[in-house]
């Protein structure tokens, strides 16, 4: 994976974020604001797996 670490750091709240909003609906705004600037940087949807996958894997979710 070729992303930045500012683009991961963003990916990693995306889903500690996605991961308490089931929890605390409050942070559903924040949720789309982040997911709004992750569609600008054209962050796909892959990356976001992938990064997701390596952070359940690492127990860090």
């Amino acid at each position: 994976m070729s992303e930045s670490s500012s683009d991961r750091d963003l990916a990693v709240l995306y889903w500690k974020l996605q991961r308490s909003v089931h929890t605390n609906p409050g942070i559903r705004g924040y949720l789309y604001a982040l997911t709004e600037i992750l569609r600008e940087r054209r962050i796909k949807a892959a990356t976001l797996n992938a990064i997701g996958l390596e952070l359940a894997v690492n127990n860090q979710l």
